[in-house]
């Protein structure tokens, strides 16, 4: 039994795993709880078959922990990567809301060299209209 099972796990070693596009283990499933039992009793061997062949051996009982477990990491392992993305759109709209409040400085420098101007402008319009009806009272002597 102890040579078939690692017999077994390196046929499914070779055949199923092949990183990066598969995981880089596999589960060895036992059909039977005593069967699975007798595989653990035999001293060693699950080590074996996890260090050697990186193969998991699971039982009827065992399967359905070890798939939620391993659901979970994967799961987890989603939420980081679409962590990472929302991320990266946050410093997209960051640099973009920079750029955005430097346009601002600027249209706000624009407004006041307008209005400085717009006031002096003012000025000069006054000043003139004082001389030309200093001319136009002139034309009345």
């Amino acid at each position: 039994l102890r040579n078939r099972i690692i017999i077994e796990a390196k046929k499914i070693k070779e055949k199923y795993i092949n990183p990066p596009f598969t995981t880089d283990f596999a589960i060895m499933f036992l059909p039977t709880e005593s069967l699975y039992a007798e595989v653990l009793r035999i001293n060693g061997l699950a080590e074996i078959c996890q260090r050697d062949h990186h193969i998991t051996i699971a039982g009827p009982m065992t399967i359905t922990a070890i798939l939620n477990s391993f659901r979970m990491v994967f799961l987890n392992f989603d939420i980081n990567r679409k962590t990472t993305e929302i991320m990266k759109i946050f410093e997209e709209v960051q640099h973009s809301y920079n750029n955005l409040n430097s346009l601002l400085d600027t249209t706000i420098n624009h407004i006041k060299a307008t209005y400085s101007n717009t006031y002096k402008i003012k000025k000069y319009t006054s000043n003139i209209r004082s001389k030309m009806s200093k001319i136009t009272g002139l034309n009345q002597i």
